[in-house]
């Protein structure tokens, strides 16, 4: 399972409690306070070795295909639906296209920070989190469950007749970054439907901040390191 890294200080979402709408915020202080958010979390101003050679290689690959009327950002778009699809877009490549997707979207400002948005079951399809390249397609099936009414949130998987269920509580919604913060807080193992072994850890808190978000697909940056892709059920 795809662990997630905590993040804390200037990061930190407001309570969940807190819905006043706040006053708006520049597009280039919103890139700036991103770049800080990611800065505290992976020690670098902008982007990981990793993200940029993904970057360099995405960028290259979207030179070489047809010419085309979509914008850059469609084709990032485009790229990570397939991926989506059948999982044949080299791992990469995908990272890539969630990086170029993550700067076309704070260079245009554009913050989803509706928290309907991200409520609803997810297919965690995808996670740079580990640097070993066959591995970033998650190669189980994982969804990850948000429910913001609730505050309920849940990672859920299978292997074999095994189910685990990993469950905690979301601490807070910040709608400038809409970025989600949560904590884990119960581990539930079943086999063939029969709750085997539970136990309750203590876990410090995580987030996902979310930089795209559709009906379809959403790509979010971990505050462990890492981006996600996540396909909606």
């Amino acid at each position: 399972m795809q662990a997630l890294g905590s993040s804390r200080g200037a990061c930190r979402p407001p309570s969940l409690s807190r819905h006043a709408r706040r006053p708006a915020t520049s597009c280039t202080d919103l890139l700036a306070r991103r770049i800080s958010c990611r800065a505290a979390v992976t020690g670098s101003p902008v982007l990981s070795e990793s993200e940029s050679v993904a970057l360099s290689a995405y960028n290259m690959f979207a030179v070489q295909q047809a010419p085309s009327s979509n914008s850059s950002k469609q084709k990032c778009l485009d790229l990570l639906r397939e991926a989506a699809r059948d999982r044949k877009i080299e791992p990469e490549l995908v990272e890539g296209a969630l990086v170029a997707l993550e700067m076309e979207q704070l260079a245009a400002g554009i913050v989803q920070g509706d928290p309907k948005t991200v409520e609803g079951r997810w297919h965690l399809l995808f996670s740079s989190a580990t640097k070993i390249r066959a591995f970033q397609y998650i190669p189980i099936r994982e969804e990850f469950v948000v429910d913001l009414p609730s505050r309920n949130v849940a990672l859920e998987s299978s292997i074999g007749p095994f189910a685990f269920f990993i469950k905690g509580t979301s601490t807070a919604w910040d709608e400038e970054q809409a970025a989600l913060e949560f904590q884990f807080n119960k581990v539930v193992v079943k086999l063939l439907g029969n709750e085997i072994w539970t136990t309750s850890p203590t876990t410090k808190a995580k987030t996902y901040t979310f930089f795209y978000l559709s009906d379809t697909i959403a790509g979010c940056r971990s505050s462990g390191g890492g981006m996600s892709l996540l396909v909606r059920l």
